[in-house]
């Protein structure tokens, strides 16, 4: 008999039936609340409980009072269901509220289920920095990435999105932008950065299509703002499940103006049907997209780069369309919805204590399998071969965590000030460039060759390996001290010679 998973919100999309996909002989999705959780642990004396988009237990509070009592009660609860030996899973979706309300409570409440749940799920690496940053976690040891599922078989089958994929648009000159419309979204700022002289100028159409979620009064404003618009069409209502895909294959491509997200369902949809979309140039969107693609991610902050890769997708080539959708199908099948279901259910094994069904055990075993010598030539390779050797031994959803781009970033972190050597020093810049260029595939504009890594380091650099760790912070920094460990034998080994030399 299949296990009742309470999942304390269930919405009409796809997304949380797609997680059951291969494991529901086992386990059953399940709308419930926390009280459900507790009267069945009480029965079984095992269970689990689901947390997904928390922000709406304060869907119904007016005021911050009501938010901190609600939270504090729902807290109470959840410690209680805990000590029970009941089983708390918290998937964290969104940086903030859409709706940005009571976001103080929220990040306190955060903290809360941080700290009591038994596992937290993210989406992808980005996540991770968010996740520390707002609940102050310092061990890892309890998140898993659990990349959200691609949209195979939901609008229409599986071999009709592949075999669709990378065809010539119907509208190659119309922009769409597609899902529930909420003030969120950033649609004024999109329409008011796409002025009318640019859309008329470049034969451009912005499509607005999508149902809102209420008469919000962004939105009468915005009508009434574009009202003499010709090039902005609007279709505000649902579209039906069989008309979606050809939907989005029949415009140039789809707009996401929005950046401050952890998930995007348009943007996995659009991976999933091979659409090219215009999205913001964010670590969660190279994460998400092939590199192929990165020519139509944009600066947000930049009107001009913005309208650069509009201009991109609706001028791109026939041959270069067909690429971007065929890598698209690839990075999608990568997360298809039985792999991602699979990994969910050995997920809730574990906790459970359960050896689980034939449904699969191989998926994590292949994603957890040993990362050994991953550059086994004796001769050096090309920082090129490096970063695809790196891709083809590392699943996506479990490429190192972002703490690589934070060093990167702030170079004060890893630099050893006890050494006054400019080689030294140079050696150290090197070695966090290699492991960003080799292994973090979100970054991919490193400046460092090949050669240049193995003139300052003295030694050939392509017999690192890497030892298997979970996905936390400790395996990049272990990773890290892997290569400053072997570039500081290098240069004893290096200054030893040397000396006898002299």
């Amino acid at each position: 008999m299949a296990i009742k998973v309470f999942n304390s919100q269930v919405y009409s999309n796809p997304y949380q039936k797609l997680l059951y996909t291969a494991i529901e002989s086992r386990y059953q999705l399940a709308s419930g609340s926390l009280s459900q959780a507790i009267t069945l642990q009480r029965l079984h004396k095992h269970s689990l409980y689901h947390i997904h988009w928390e922000e709406s237990l304060f869907a119904r509070c007016t005021t911050t009072a009501r938010a901190v009592r609600v939270r504090q009660e729902y807290v109470r609860k959840l410690k209680h269901y805990v000590a029970l030996g009941g089983k708390v899973i918290w998937t964290l979706h969104n940086v903030k509220p859409h709706e940005w309300r009571f976001v103080q409570t929220l990040v306190s409440l955060r903290k809360e289920l941080a700290a009591l749940s038994h596992r937290i799920l993210v989406h992808n690496q980005t996540a991770l920095s968010t996740l520390q940053a707002q609940t102050g976690l310092t061990s890892l040891s309890t998140v898993r990435v659990l990349p959200h599922p691609a949209y195979f078989d939901v609008y229409e089958p599986a071999d009709q999105t592949i075999a669709l994929a990378g065809r010539p648009p119907k509208h190659p000159r119309m922009l769409l932008h597609f899902g529930l419309v909420r003030a969120y979204k950033g649609i004024p700022d999109l329409v008011q950065k796409l002025p009318e002289e640019f859309m008329v100028a470049h034969q451009l159409t912005l499509h607005i299509c999508g149902k809102p979620v209420r008469a919000d009064s962004f939105l009468n404003d915005l009508l009434a703002q574009t009202q003499s618009r010709s090039d902005i069409k609007y279709s505000l209502d649902n579209v039906p499940v069989a008309e979606v895909a050809e939907l989005l294959r029949s415009h140039a491509g789809l707009i996401l103006p929005y950046h401050k997200v952890l998930t995007s369902g348009v943007a996995i949809l659009a991976l999933t049907l091979g659409v090219p979309i215009v999205a913001p140039d964010t670590s969660a969107m190279r994460e998400l997209f092939p590199e192929s693609s990165y020519i139509l991610l944009f600066n947000p902050r930049s009107t001009k780069d913005l309208r650069r890769a509009v201009l991109t997708l609706v001028d791109m080539s026939a041959e270069t369309r067909m690429r971007i959708a065929q890598d698209c199908i690839k990075k999608a099948l990568a997360i298809r919805p039985e792999l991602i279901s699979k990994i969910l259910g050995e997920i809730y094994d574990e906790l459970l204590g359960l050896t689980g069904g034939n449904e699969g055990h191989s998926s994590i075993t292949a994603i957890h399998a040993p990362f050994v010598d991953i550059f086994p030539n004796e001769t050096p390779i090309s920082l090129q071969d490096q970063r695809q050797a790196s891709r083809d031994r590392i699943a996506p959803q479990h490429l190192p965590p972002l703490l690589f781009r934070l060093i990167s970033e702030d170079m004060a972190m890893v630099i050893n000030e006890t050494k006054s050597d400019s080689a030294a020093l140079s050696n150290q810049h090197l070695a966090v460039e290699f492991a960003i260029a080799t292994l973090a595939s979100n970054v991919t504009r490193s400046t460092v060759s090949a050669d240049l890594i193995l003139n300052n380091t003295k030694k050939d650099v392509n017999k690192f390996t890497i030892e298997q760790a979970r996905l936390d912070g400790a395996y990049a920094v272990r990773l890290y001290k892997n290569i400053m460990s072997a570039l500081e034998t290098a240069d004893d080994k290096a200054d030893t010679a040397d000396a006898g030399d002299k």
